[in-house]
């Protein structure tokens, strides 16, 4: 609590890292988070929210800017999850929430964008993969809501974004489902693999429907080892609980968490993204822009509409 309370003392100087953006984000937050903490002494609190941290994807404290990680953990966030103990789960999944508010929009699914070319306009180009008939769209102007260092495939991109979208990394995060029986923990996580050492095991487990025998397991990958190498891992933990593992019924690896190195957090890669905003009929927004979680996203992406669009 006494963390807490400093941490709530300190917030007033990050006022503008809990903003939608990174601009003006104090130069200390250019350290990696493990810098900070000890810098400040917050050990404890550093423990606290390495569950919905590490466990989520986010890799470890000693990689990623703290401007990153205070994005995430606003003094009001930190409240929730230490002293309210807020935690929920989307009840029908997050896919069926994007579904339902996608669908009053005209969204246009199974296009693979091969060409986009910027001039008096915006003209896209590519391929309907249910069809395979090719496509032809001209607009006024392009907001990029995609990986953006995925975007330099198919865009006729300057040398500064070129510069810029090379530079975004990435997190290997992998989650599986996995059917076990007489699992005596269906619901647990492990502290001790919050660090590198445990690269490539389950740090967390959920029984996200009761009684069904499918448990979903969440994994820090290297970017090297194989699924089946992880799944030997696991099938080791759920024996090492009682259980006896069966068929994996889903494996999905993520390109997670895009974000820039502490080096280049610091030589300003912020500034250069905001200063491309409007420029060649193009804006950017996405995870990259802000933080990888739905809220960042959402505070990033009404912020661009409001400086640009209204």
């Amino acid at each position: 609590l006494l963390e807490i309370l400093r941490y709530h003392i300190l917030a007033p100087r990050y006022r503008a890292a809990f903003g939608p953006n990174h601009l003006g984000t104090p130069e200390e937050l250019a350290d990696s988070f493990q810098a900070w903490v000890d810098r400040h002494r917050m050990g404890v609190l550093a423990k606290a929210i390495s569950i919905p941290y590490t466990t989520f994807g986010y890799g470890y404290y000693d990689e990623s800017p703290a401007a990153y990680v205070l994005k995430f953990f606003e003094p009001g966030i930190v409240r929730a999850l230490a002293l309210q103990f807020k935690f929920f789960k989307w009840k029908e999944g997050a896919q069926t929430l994007w579904e339902r508010l996608a669908s009053g929009m005209d969204v246009r699914y199974s296009l693979e964008v091969r060409e986009v070319r910027r001039g008096d306009t915006v003209l896209v180009a590519g391929r309907d993969r249910r069809t395979g008939e090719p496509f032809r769209y001209e607009y006024d102007r392009l907001v990029l809501a995609c990986p953006l260092d995925e975007s330099l495939s198919f865009l006729d991109a300057s040398e500064e974004e070129r510069a810029l979208y090379s530079k975004i990394l990435h997190k290997d995060y992998r989650v599986y489902l996995k059917r076990a029986r007489v699992f005596r923990v269906p619901a647990g996580f492990a502290p001790a693999r919050f660090d590198r050492s445990g690269i490539g095991r389950a740090m967390i487990w959920d029984d996200r429907v009761p009684g069904s025998g499918i448990h979903t397991f969440y994994v820090l990958g290297d970017g090297k080892q194989s699924d089946e190498e992880i799944e030997v891992g696991l099938d080791e933990d759920i024996r090492a609980m009682g259980g006896e593992p069966g068929e994996t019924v889903a494996r999905v690896r993520w390109k997670y968490y895009p974000h820039v190195s502490c080096q280049d957090y610091r030589a300003g890669w912020y500034d250069r993204f905001e200063a491309l905003q409007g420029r060649n009929r193009t804006y950017a927004c996405g995870e990259i822009a802000s933080f990888s979680t739905v809220e960042r996203v959402i505070r990033y992406s009404n912020d661009l509409s409001r400086r640009f669009f209204e």
